[in-house]
């Protein structure tokens, strides 16, 4: 990873930590467990997604 890709990344985590604060201070911490269970289920179906993409390329060039 090249140091623009690097500094893009740390960008968006600054800005979705930042995100993430807004909503604490808005929502019942029941309701925000559930909004961010499904963001963490959303991120683990994407990974999956792009390790079996990339495993299918290997496989089917």
């Amino acid at each position: 990873m090249d140091q623009t890709e690097q500094q893009f990344l740390n960008d968006l985590d600054k800005k979705l930590w930042s995100s993430a604060d807004k909503l604490r201070s808005n929502l019942d911490a029941a309701v925000y467990k559930h909004t961010v269970l499904g963001l963490i289920f959303l991120k683990y179906v994407s990974d999956a997604f792009e390790e079996r993409r990339e495993e299918l390329a290997a496989h089917y060039p």
